[in-house]
């Protein structure tokens, strides 16, 4: 019986980081990234060169540059210091040693991939919205209003929209409103 098994195939994605310094918080993030299908099939499948001159471009380069790595199947281990570097460019605050925030490495790692990634057109200001507009329509409007800006494989992936509902003790009225959210905390 023969197999048409594949070491390699196997192997991807089963790769660690090297912590440099306190890492942890970074590390940890990056390998749950990483295992986001959708993303890093995405990564893998894009040039190496960079797109842009941004830092949130360098970011973007870096870390695609790391993915391929890790998903080649023939490292066992790697250094993520250019990422750690070119994230640090932009965020000073990670420059150096010291233990960080995950949840908060995070939101600044997201937000910096979909800056890079951002495929948006300005947006025209909000109108005044109506209250008594259902909040199916209310929802949908406001949600193609944020996406005219804000527009990136990561929001697709990441962003959701809170619903918050205010009302007033005193004659019952309501207003609801549809926010963006990032994260969940």
């Amino acid at each position: 019986m023969t197999s048409n098994f594949n070491v390699n195939e196997f192997l991807s994605g089963l790769c660690g980081l090297w912590n440099i310094g306190n890492t942890c918080f970074m590390n940890s993030m990056i390998q749950c990234l990483s295992h986001t299908r959708e993303l890093t099939s995405f990564l893998r499948g894009q040039s190496s060169s960079e797109s842009g001159t941004s830092k949130d471009h360098l970011i973007l380069a870096e870390y695609t540059k790391l993915i391929k790595n890790m998903w080649s199947g023939t490292q066992r281990s790697i250094n993520p210091s250019d990422l750690k570097y070119a994230f640090s460019s932009k965020h000073r605050m990670y420059s150096g040693s010291a233990q960080q925030d995950a949840q908060e490495f995070l939101r600044f790692f997201l937000d910096s991939l979909h800056g890079a990634l951002n495929v948006a057109i300005k947006r025209d200001p909000l109108s005044e919205i109506d209250d008594n507009m259902n909040n199916k329509d209310k929802a949908d409007m406001l949600w193609e209003w944020y996406s005219k800006a804000e527009n990136s494989m990561i929001k697709d992936l990441f962003v959701g929209q809170l619903r918050s509902t205010l009302k007033c003790t005193f004659c019952n009225m309501e207003s609801t409103m549809f926010d963006p959210f990032w994260d969940l905390r």
